[in-house]
């Protein structure tokens, strides 16, 4: 699995006192005699803040009096400056030779063998290694589940996140929306969120963590079969589908992280102040966690999924003397299924590119497409059924037809309409224009 960008090792993060992992080392010979060297668990030693050492030129501080790690063992790893960056260097009796990281966000304290344990479910390595992995995403928090209990097909569980990525965030949405809605992302997850002002009892805060009232549920056969009652489960991303009615958590590189039957949660959380959080690092300074609402939306997702991919359109006529290349106007009032889920504005995009006859329509049907050609030169759209639209289309939408007349009416700035937006008409003509643009009969018009 490709590295999570926030899971990268940074040295210059650490502080005096701090645990970190050096990876595992290899060295490959010929005849077979290769030369290994296991990760190890070390706590940093220093009296010079890691940002300070200078990179340029070579820094040759480390040794006995500067920065250093120490293993369980009492072996010593040295840090120093390397081409710009920090560097490790494992002092041996008959020389030296490079380390490298593995993992410098904050360590549960547990034995060693169970800290690897959990970090190779965070980083999706390790002996079990199943699921989707081509969805996994470098961007994608991890996702965190506690099992409460197993069923014959499911583990059954709650998610859990940081309280300050749930309920603080939360808090902020609510007040900055009510001024600046369009602050946010279009693929914000509170705007998916079906009961908002319910948000706050769909989970539960403990310490700095938030765990969800709701209970979810994960195939066993995406598990390890080691699975049990209390096991934490960690996954490189997840996603959720209906399944006779119930709702299904699926977690792609699921590994387990501990058991908060011999632990406690926040001893698999651990956290970190840090005085200034950097770009990548959030205030918790661990591990990013998908949230609450990333799974609510995930939820919101799969019942779109049931739906049909469908979306009311409007697109405004173009004058006569209008430009050729002039892109279509198109305007959406309404849409159902996975499609349009989140991605209605730049399908939008898409489907006014293909300059569309002027009208109200039902966009039926709709599929996204993609194509890369053999000189790796990649495309994409959206393609679907054209239907004219009809009152019983508008008000299904909720939309009140004058009101909807009026709106189409204002977005119109072209000048060969104009008496039938005076005249109050432009929905009844927008409509009779799609009706028109399938004749001889008012079939569907396959895009």
């Amino acid at each position: 699995m490709a590295e999570k960008y926030f899971q990268s090792p940074r040295l210059t993060e650490l502080r005096d006192g701090d645990r970190f992992i050096v990876d595992a080392w290899f060295k490959y010979s010929r005849d077979g005699e290769h030369q290994r060297a296991p990760k190890v668990v070390v706590t940093l030693q220093t009296d010079v803040p890691l940002p300070e050492i200078p990179m340029w030129p070579r820094s040759d501080d480390a040794g006995p009096t500067g920065p250093n790690a120490v293993d369980a063992a009492g072996n010593r790893y040295e840090i120093y400056a390397r081409q710009g960056s920090l560097a490790i260097r494992e002092r041996l009796a008959e020389g030296t030779r490079d380390r490298y990281p593995l993992w410098s966000l904050p360590l549960p304290d547990l034995p060693d063998e169970d800290v690897f344990a959990y970090v190779d479910a965070f980083r999706g390595t390790g002996e079990f290694f199943r699921g989707r992995v081509d969805r996994e995403d470098r961007s994608d928090p991890n996702c965190v589940f506690v099992v409460s209990a197993l069923t014959e097909k499911h583990a059954v569980g709650r998610m859990v996140s940081w309280a300050s990525d749930t309920q603080d965030d939360y808090l902020e949405y609510v007040e900055a929306r009510k001024t600046d809605e369009a602050a946010f992302p279009n693929d914000y997850a509170f705007h998916f969120v079906e009961n908002l002002d319910g948000f706050l009892d769909a989970f539960e805060v403990e310490g700095r963590l938030a765990l969800s009232s709701f209970e979810v549920r994960i195939p066993r056969k995406q598990l390890p079969e080691t699975a049990a009652a209390g096991s934490l489960i960690v996954g490189s991303s997840f996603w959720v589908n209906v399944k006779n009615g119930l709702e299904i958590t699926s977690v792609a590189t699921a590994g387990i992280a501990g058991n908060v039957l011999l632990h406690p949660l926040e001893t698999y959380l651990p956290h970190r102040e840090r005085d200034r959080p950097s770009m990548i690092r959030r205030a918790h300074g661990g591990p990013e966690l998908a949230t609450i609402q990333d799974w609510l939306k995930e939820a919101a997702r799969a019942k779109a999924k049931l739906d049909p991919d469908e979306i009311l359109l409007a697109v405004l006529p173009k004058d006569r003397d209008a430009s050729r290349y002039e892109s279509s106007h198109v305007l959406a009032f309404g849409s159902r299924g996975a499609v349009f889920f989140e991605y209605e504005g730049e399908w939008l995009e898409s489907i006014a590119g293909g300059d569309p006859d002027p009208g109200l329509w039902m966009y039926r049907n709709a599929r996204p497409w993609s194509h890369r050609s053999y000189e790796g030169e990649y495309d994409s759209g959206i393609e679907g059924d054209w239907e004219p639209a009809t009152l019983e289309d508008v008000v299904f939408f909720g939309n009140d037809p004058v009101d909807l007349g009026n709106e189409l009416a204002e977005s119109y700035e072209g000048a060969d309409y104009a008496a039938s937006v005076e005249a109050g008409t432009f929905l009844e003509d927008l409509m009779r224009l799609s009706r028109e643009a399938c004749l001889p009969s008012p079939e569907i018009v396959k895009a």
